[in-house]
C-alpha cells in the first residue's frame, strides 16, 4: 500500500515512491503541460480568427428604378411630402370588359374625387375639384386653381376636411400636384385611369359645383384634338358637352367603365353666349407623363425656354408708340441649360444670357411672324433645350437678328 501513497503538493499529484526512482508524477505533469499548451494555441487561433476582418461584400447588379422617368443606372430622388415617398404615379388601364351603371360609376369614382378650397389672407380664391392618384397623399388638379393661395384644404366625399399644400406644378399644361396627409383620410382611393373612347361616346363628370357636394353630370365626347393651344403648348384635349361650372375645374372626366380619361381644365366662353356648354379636359394620356415628371423631378424637364418673361403688346398701344406688335421682354430670368448625362439629378449649366434685353420686342422666330406671347411660345415649343433659334427683335426703333440658345424650362 505504501507504493501507492499519493502526496498532493500545490494541486499537483506527486506519486514519487519511497526510496527514490523516477517520479511517477513527472509524466502526468508533462501531459498536463502539453494540454495547457494545446488549449492556449486553440484560444489564440480563435482570437486571431475573430479579429480578422471579414471580406468586403461584393456588389450585386440590380435594376435601377426607372418609373417616373429616372435615368437608367441612377439613384432616384423621390418628390416627397414630409418625408413620405410620393413618387408613385398612375398607369393607364385597359378598357373594362363591361359597361357599368351610372350609380356604380358614381360609387367607384367618388372615393377618388376631392372638393378643393383655396384661399389667400382669408379670402376665397377658388372652389375646385381634384383627383387622387396614389395612396401617399398626392392628388392632381389644375394649377390655376391653386396659384397664389396661402391656404388649401380638401373635403372628401365622407365630409372629412384636411389641409393640403401645393406641390410641384407645370404652368404650361396647367397641372399641379396637391399634397395631403393620407393617414388622416384613409377612405381616399387612387383613381383608375383609362384611355379616351371614340367621339360620340357618353361620358360622365364628377365634380364640386357647389358647397363640397360632389355631383354627377352626363355629356358626350364631342371631339378629340391633339393640337389645342394651352399656354402656347400643343396639348391633347377632350371636348365634351358635359355641363361644367367653375367648381368642376380639375374634375375627373369618366368613361362608362368607371375609368378617369381626363381632367377638366376649361370651358368655352363665347361672346354673347355665356352659357356655352362646350368644355375641355386634358386627356389622361397627356396627364400621365407630366405627373410622372413632377413627382420625380419636381418640374417637366426638356421644355425649351428663351430664359425671359414676356408680355403681350396691345395693338392700339403699339400703333400709338410706333412699334410693331409682338412679345415684349419684361424680365431676364435664370439662363440655364440641362447638361445631358447619366448622372442623377441632371445638372443645369449656366450659359450666356445677354442676347436679349428688357424692352426688346420679339416679332418672329426663325422667320415665322409672332404677334403675341402665345405665338412665340408655340414656335419655341417646336424645338428642344439646347437648340439655337434666330429671333427678329425690335430694339431702339430698329429690327435686329439674334441667335439665342434655348434653355431648360424649370
Amino acid at each position: 500500500m505504501d507504493n501507492n501513497r499519493f502526496i498532493f503538493i500545490d494541486g499537483y499529484i506527486d506519486d514519487k515512491p519511497p526510496g527514490g526512482g523516477r517520479p511517477r508524477g513527472f509524466c502526468g505533469a508533462l501531459l498536463l503541460l502539453i494540454c495547457v499548451l494545446v488549449f492556449s494555441v486553440v484560444l489564440i487561433a480563435r482570437y486571431v480568427a475573430l479579429r480578422s476582418p471579414e471580406p468586403e461584400p461584393q456588389p450585386t447588379e440590380t435594376n435601377a428604378v426607372t418609373d417616373g422617368g429616372a435615368v437608367p443606372g441612377s439613384r432616384p430622388v423621390p418628390y416627397s411630402n414630409n418625408g413620405v415617398n410620393s413618387r408613385t404615379g398612375f398607369e393607364i388601364a385597359e378598357p373594362g370588359m363591361e359597361e357599368l351603371s351610372y350609380p356604380d360609376i358614381y360609387s367607384a369614382v367618388l372615393p377618388s374625387t376631392l372638393a378643393v378650397y383655396a384661399s389667400s389672407e382669408g379670402r376665397t380664391l377658388s372652389i375646385s375639384t381634384a383627383i387622387a392618384v396614389n395612396r401617399d397623399g398626392v392628388a392632381i388638379t389644375c394649377y390655376h386653381n391653386l396659384a397664389g393661395a396661402d391656404y388649401i384644404e380638401i373635403v372628401t366625399s365622407a365630409g372629412i376636411v384636411v389641409p393640403a399644400e401645393l406641390g410641384a406644378y407645370d404652368e404650361v399644361s396647367d397641372i399641379a400636384l396637391m399634397l395631403y396627409d393620407a393617414a388622416r383620410v384613409p377612405g381616399i382611393k387612387p383613381a383608375v385611369f383609362g384611355q379616351s373612347p371614340k367621339v360620340g361616346s357618353r361620358l360622365l363628370l364628377l365634380g364640386n359645383p357647389i358647397d363640397a357636394t360632389l355631383t354627377l353630370t352626363e355629356g358626350l365626347l364631342s371631339a378629340l384634338r391633339n393640337d389645342a393651344n394651352v399656354n402656347g403648348h400643343p396639348t391633347n384635349v377632350i371636348m365634351t358637352s358635359a355641363n361644367v361650372t367653375d367648381g368642376h375645374s380639375g374634375a375627373p372626366l369618366i368613361n362608362l367603365y368607371g375609368q378617369v380619361i381626363g381632367m377638366v381644365n376649361s370651358r368655352l366662353r363665347l361672346s354673347g353666349n355665356p352659357d356655352s356648354n362646350i368644355s375641355f379636359a386634358i386627356s389622361a394620356e397627356t396627364v400621365k407623363p407630366i405627373v410622372d415628371d413632377l413627382l420625380f423631378y419636381g418640374y417637366v424637364p426638356g421644355r425649351p425656354s428663351l430664359g425671359v418673361e414676356l408680355d403681350d403688346i396691345q395693338s392700339g398701344f403699339a400703333a400709338f408708340m410706333g412699334m410693331p406688335r409682338g412679345a415684349l421682354v419684361t424680365e431676364i430670368i435664370a439662363r440655364k441649360i440641362l447638361r445631358r448625362s447619366d448622372e442623377f439629378p441632371p445638372q443645369l449649366t449656366e450659359i450666356s444670357a445677354d442676347t436679349l434685353n428688357v424692352g426688346d420686342i420679339i416679332t418672329a422666330v426663325n422667320g415665322v411672324e409672332t404677334k403675341s406671347v402665345s405665338a412665340v411660345l408655340a414656335q419655341i415649343n417646336n424645338y428642344s433645350a439646347g437648340d439655337t433659334v434666330t429671333l427678329s427683335v425690335w430694339r431702339k426703333n430698329s429690327e435686329i437678328q439674334l441667335e439665342v440658345i434655348l434653355t431648360e424650362q424649370s
